[in-house]
């Protein structure tokens, strides 16, 4: 997406369509959980710029973004469920990315703000990180809170629908 500056879209079968949205930046936190702004390509000829406020972190040129998605790519291809890439281990450092997923108390593991043309506006969309490599993700983790939140909130339906009729 950096590479690119678009988030493009697809069908409810994943193929992709022609419509996209342009990429303004993508927010993620460090380990010290400070907002970092990744800014696109705005030509080929450009870096993309990492900022955390307005001070300039780092610059990373394409070709070293292309390099590594190409290492990424090999390495899921021959991998298996679960296993390390330490190649990008230099790659990630240069990118300020020390972790994948964002901690377990946020819902979104990255930010996108895109411009919509469609609202005329600026939008930010929260993602969360899933992976098919294993097996299927899950959208929730089942602990003993969420538990009980979701028995909860059965018996509240419950009792709503009961009084609805």
């Amino acid at each position: 997406m950096l590479n690119k500056g678009i988030l493009e879209t697809a069908d409810k079968n994943l193929n992709r369509t022609s419509y996209y949205y342009p990429i303004v930046r993508i927010i993620r936190e460090n380990q010290f959980h400070m907002p970092l702004d990744y800014f696109p390509l705005e030509n080929e000829h450009e870096n993309i710029k990492i900022y955390n406020g307005t001070t300039l972190v780092k610059e990373i040129s394409s070709q070293a973004i292309q390099n590594a998605l190409n290492i990424m790519l090999n390495k899921i291809l021959d991998g298996s469920k679960t296993f390390q890439i330490p190649e990008l281990n230099d790659f990630f450092g240069e990118m300020q990315i020390t972790k994948l997923k964002a901690d377990s108390q946020h819902k979104k593991d990255i930010e996108i703000e895109i411009n919509s043309y469609n609202l005329g506006a600026f939008v930010r969309w929260g993602f969360s990180i899933k992976s098919y490599l294993g097996a299927k993700p899950t959208l929730i983790n089942a602990g003993k809170g969420q538990i009980l939140y979701m028995k909860l909130s059965i018996v509240m339906m419950k009792l709503c629908i009961k009084q609805m009729t």
